[in-house]
């Protein structure tokens, strides 16, 4: 019987198939439900940095620093990597916290019981897995193809070492 389900979520049309299918499932079966986002480092699109300073889904704080510092100096090319870092880092989980919100009001709308998300941090296989052991589920499901780079697609996507390694059933949706 399915009682523990982990739905792994980054905002691509597979992962909503995939959430669909947890939601059934979890409705079916009185199951708990876990929304997983996990944000990992990569670089944010500029189209993308640049509509979360229009939303103002950060702040620009480190502006004001680079006042009086030359951008061509070392020190100033230094303060805009970290705050290129930073910012990312920020617009990533700021998006992955509004992705797991809307998924858990729609979870709620369509009848599973107490869903639970989480937002984690680092690579998605190794924080999936480890939240998948800790909560002791017995089914993972997951988007055939996310949003993944191209490097991810020569390593391994997330599903398939989802697929591999996780010691609960593993239901990859298309």
């Amino acid at each position: 019987m399915i009682k523990t389900i982990v739905v792994a979520l980054d905002g691509s049309s597979n992962s909503e198939r995939a959430f669909d299918f947890a939601c059934d499932l979890a409705s079916r079966f009185d199951a708990a439900l876990h929304i997983v986002h996990v944000v990992s480092q990569r670089e944010v699109p500029e189209d993308m940095a640049r509509m979360a300073e229009i939303e103002h889904l950060l702040p620009s704080r480190l502006k004001k620093s680079m006042e009086g510092v030359s951008a061509d100096s070392d020190f100033g090319m230094v303060l805009r990597n970290v705050e290129r870092q930073t910012d990312s880092w920020q617009i990533l989980e700021k998006l992955g916290r509004n992705l797991l919100q809307s998924s858990l009001d729609d979870a709620r709308e369509r009848g599973v019981a107490e869903p639970v998300t989480a937002l984690l941090r680092g690579e998605p296989a190794v924080e999936l897995l480890d939240y998948i052991k800790s909560v002791k589920a017995d089914t993972v499901v997951s988007g055939s193809r996310g949003l993944g780079s191209l490097r991810q697609l020569m390593v391994g996507s997330v599903s398939q070492k989802l697929a591999q390694h996780a010691r609960c059933a593993c239901i990859i949706v298309k």
